[in-house]
């Protein structure tokens, strides 16, 4: 589960605190996962809490650094490894919904009163090899619920990122959220604008990773969703084509696509074998996933704003609005530029599938040279696997990227930018348009040297 490395550094850190005299125990996230004999998820350290003061910890060992010594936590370097080392305490006042005012240093059955929940409140001796729980962490694990530790509505108060924190624990472990605790995310729920957008945008993307179904539900169902994505929730009671979305409204839609990402993750955490290469390639890869998730979650946000009813329903360039909404929604959560980009871009081009069968070659080949082409594949599965069901695109795009070399999809280009301005074009909009045109004919077989690319070139000058 965890690496045997990590596990014997933080083991030797506890010893060396326990030769001193002090209590010390492996905290939180990592006796939690192992008690479960879950993987190691998105963040796989092991915190350390002990009875030491900050500077008996900073005597105690040689290679430290003071990151968090209001509060307590000292980082200690070990073979190259850092681990947080805290000292026991209970905290003060809460003010900003975030840090407390002030900590005070204790014993551990207060250190683990002042934790988030109970699942996450337990100590681990290493050395002894036993578990020490002050709050029940134990048999909310074996029951599969996220309870907080005390009263739900002042945990919540804390730190109001903590209301995310438990859907995200919710959806990754396949628990139940108990009731006190679910009231008051919803009564609660308009202070999550209170956090960080940064934070936010992380705590969504670690849960939609995990559980991509199961956390837009619980965030729907509690409130967070119309206050974190109006857009999404928007989506709600829009209604579609039944002749190709015989799912539902454009909500339901939506959730069974996230369905449809949360089963290939189940596939991949079950056995990877299962899933094509590219479909595990994309889910193994942090950044291709986030883009993917997000994609999916945004990929039709643009229809209650494009909705008309002519002769059927229909959403007319929904994925232009769809795009354009979903970089509101970046700009919002202060997603990096590169995911943004990305993410926007999947959106844009999700409705060009229906034409990829009747595309010439050079245009299908500028299509599958795209950047994101793995990701748009599997939005693309998710969309038709959440309406009409129909996946004979995606197996066409598949097999052509199969059977068609990489140098043939994106070669090269025979000329560029600089030889237009040198045969006379001027900078502008007619130097990139014929530039395209170029680079298509020569994906299409038509134009393979440079010399055939000038010749094009000079003949559209005069004309």
């Amino acid at each position: 589960m965890f690496s045997d490395v990590l596990h014997q550094t933080a083991k030797s850190i506890v010893v060396k605190l326990q030769s001193f005299g002090f209590e010390a125990y492996f905290a939180g996230g990592f006796v939690r996962d192992m008690l479960l004999d879950f993987p190691a998820g998105e963040s796989p350290d092991i915190d350390i809490a002990t009875s030491a003061r900050p500077q008996e910890i900073i005597k105690i060992f040689k290679n430290t650094k003071e990151v968090g010594i209001s509060f307590g936590v000292v980082l200690v370097i070990e073979n190259g490894i850092a681990f947080d080392v805290a000292t026991f305490r209970s905290d003060g006042k809460y003010e900003d919904g975030r840090k407390p005012q002030s900590v005070s240093f204790g014993e551990a059955k207060e250190d683990a009163k002042r934790r988030d929940f109970t699942i996450n409140g337990m100590f681990y001796d290493p050395v002894r090899e036993n578990v020490i729980d002050f709050v029940g962490g134990r048999d909310d694990l074996k029951n599969g619920v996220i309870r907080t530790i005390g009263n739900a509505g002042e945990r919540f108060g804390e730190d109001y990122l903590r209301m995310l924190r438990a859907i995200r624990f919710c959806a990754r472990f396949g628990f139940t959220i108990e009731k006190s605790a679910t009231d008051a995310i919803k009564e609660l729920s308009p202070n999550i604008k209170k956090i960080s957008a940064e934070r936010i945008y992380k705590e969504l993307t670690l849960s939609f990773c995990g559980a991509a179904a199961k956390t837009l539900d619980i965030l729907d169902a509690t409130g967070l969703l119309e206050q974190l994505l109006p857009e999404v929730s928007q989506l709600h009671g829009v209604a579609q084509p039944p002749e190709f979305h015989p799912e539902g409204d454009c909500f339901i839609h939506t959730l069974k696509a996230m369905q449809y990402v949360e089963n290939l993750t189940s596939a991949l955490n079950r056995n990877g074998e299962l899933l094509r290469d590219d479909q595990r390639d994309v889910l193994c890869d942090a950044y291709k996933k986030t883009v993917l998730v997000w994609s999916v979650l945004l990929h039709d946000i643009g229809k209650p704003a494009t909705m008309t009813i002519e002769d059927r329903i229909r959403f007319n360039r929904h994925d232009e609005k769809s795009a354009a909404l979903a970089y509101d929604v970046a700009r919002r959560f202060k997603m990096p530029s590169a995911e943004t980009k990305d993410i926007c871009s999947c959106v844009r081009n999700h409705m060009k599938f229906m034409y990829v069968q009747n595309m010439r070659i050079g245009k299908l080949k500028a299509f599958m040279a795209r950047k994101t082409i793995d990701i748009e594949i599997i939005l693309h599965e998710a969309d038709c696997f959440s309406s009409h069901g129909m996946m004979d695109n995606a197996e066409f795009l598949l097999k052509k990227l199969k059977e068609t070399p990489v140098q043939e999809i994106k070669p090269k280009p025979v000329i560029d930018g600089n030889d237009l301005i040198a045969v006379g074009f001027a900078q502008g909009r007619e130097l990139g348009r014929v530039l395209k045109e170029i680079y298509e004919r020569q994906l299409e077989g038509d134009m393979a040297t440079r010399e055939e690319a000038l010749a094009y070139a000079k003949s559209r000058l005069r004309n």
